[in-house]
């Protein structure tokens, strides 16, 4: 393949020839713990149960294992089950290029992989690095105009990071990481109109499993067409927007500034969808400030951008997945709970006679931002305002969303999202900052 066909070849010779940063690598630490954190939090979930389930009858034992999880299973069966259970409760991280769930996706086919042919962490962490890579320079090609347009982010360009980060970890060359990445275009599919139901963390378990076998395939000498970005029928074409960047966007930043440190993880304090976040610290800033409790609230409205409701706006969610997608359940959550957690998602929390009639008393107003602005942009902040049965409206507005490169989540609370799940401090500690030449599976929970 003549590297200066297209695109994804061009990618291919940049993901090849660089080599991460230590910043970067640390960076990669970090999500790796936050990551696993995810894992064992949603391991117990329904689906995360019936994902595994499912591959398990798919063949006998195999080399490979799902995170937190006695038993082996087939490499690409256990990428899809660690996929599925680190998105399952919406607590994993994302990135604005793309706006995906990059480690979910990245890390899921990474640890499978790692899992069956024994990596180091600093093979992991590196693998990550380039994953990341992938993802964000696909999402500065497409733009936000790619999910706006209903495509679940996640599913249509996390298969490129699981791609370029499984053939980072397999040491393929330029010419097959380009093929990897070809091929997992092919696997590029997944609506947002899944949102709020099991088919949203499944679509991460796909996008792990897809970019995964891409790269084995590659591995194995299969190709793909070089020129698959570009072109009438080609994946700009077909997957952007006539507001799409380009090509060009994608290739634009210098190689040596790694995308993980330029376009970093932003990691959740709530598992919940994010664009739901800022409203969740505006309601606590609000109780906070006032001493607010639920007996005293008449009513209220959440103000936010008119993508972000469209995404947050079940009005009477029913299940876990559904509340994690509602707005109004989310600050009525916060509200009862203080600090909203997994069990404010729970079916025995939805079953509360008192958040439920809350939410019902809280209003989504969804507004225009204005034209150009990004995703999570600060300029188009949410406000939180509660009517009070003694007269009083009191407010407070969040613009920088906590866990954004402005405010990032501090590593303690990453941490302890890993404690919370079941991990361990040391396993929090060798992961960060123990010896990178370690294999991966003896610091594993």
């Amino acid at each position: 393949m003549t590297r200066d066909e297209g695109f994804l070849p061009r990618l291919g010779s940049l993901l090849v020839a660089r080599r991460p940063s230590a910043a970067a690598l640390d960076e990669a630490a970090l999500c790796l713990v936050d990551t696993l954190a995810c894992i064992l939090a949603g391991r117990d979930e329904d689906v995360a149960r019936a994902a595994r389930r499912a591959m398990a009858a798919t063949a006998d034992d195999g080399p490979a294992r799902a995170i937190g999880c006695s038993g082996g299973m087939p490499i690409p069966a256990a990428a899809l089950a660690n996929g599925v259970a680190a998105h399952a409760i919406d607590l994993d991280d994302y990135e604005i290029p793309g706006s995906t769930h990059p480690s979910a996706v990245v890390l899921g086919a990474v640890l499978a992989l790692a899992t069956a042919r024994v990596a180091s962490l600093g093979d992991v962490l590196a693998a990550h690095v380039a994953g990341h890579e992938a993802i964000v320079r696909v999402g500065e090609a497409l733009g936000h105009g790619h999910y706006l347009a209903g495509w679940h982010a996640t599913a249509t360009i996390g298969p490129f990071g699981a791609a370029a980060a499984c053939a980072r970890l397999l040491g393929l060359g330029a010419d097959a990481t380009a093929h990897a990445l070809g091929l997992a275009a092919s696997a590029s599919a997944g609506l947002k109109r899944q949102f709020g139901s099991d088919a949203k963390p499944v679509h991460a378990g796909f996008a792990a499993r897809a970019g995964l076998e891409a790269a084995l395939l590659a591995a194995e000498g299969i190709g793909s067409a070089p020129r698959l970005f570009e072109g009438a029928g080609g994946f700009l074409a077909l997957y952007g927007t006539p507001a799409s960047p380009g090509v060009a966007a994608g290739l634009a930043r210098d190689p040596a500034r790694d995308g993980i440190l330029v376009h970093r993880p932003l990691r959740k304090p709530w598992p919940c969808c994010a664009y739901a976040h800022r409203a969740i610290e505006a309601t606590q800033r609000i109780v906070a400030a006032h001493g607010v409790a639920p007996r005293d609230i008449l009513g209220g409205t959440i103000r936010m951008p008119a993508p972000h409701a469209a995404v947050v706006a079940a009005p009477d969610p029913r299940t876990p997945s559904e509340a994690r997608f509602s707005a109004t359940w989310c600050v009525a959550a916060t509200l009862h709970d203080g600090e909203p957690g997994p069990a404010s998602f729970s079916p025995a929390a939805l079953a509360r006679p008192e958040t439920r009639d809350l939410m019902r008393r809280l209003r989504l107003e969804p507004y225009e931002p204005r034209p150009g602005l990004g995703d999570m942009s600060p300029l188009a902040p949410d406000t939180v305002a509660i009517e009070l049965r003694d007269g009083r409206r009191v407010a407070a507005t969040v613009d920088e969303v906590l866990g954004s490169a402005a405010r990032p989540l501090p590593e303690s609370r990453v941490v302890g999202k890993l404690l919370a799940a079941g991990g361990s401090a040391s396993h929090a500690e060798a992961l960060l900052r123990g010896a990178r030449g370690t294999p991966v599976t003896e610091l594993l929970p």
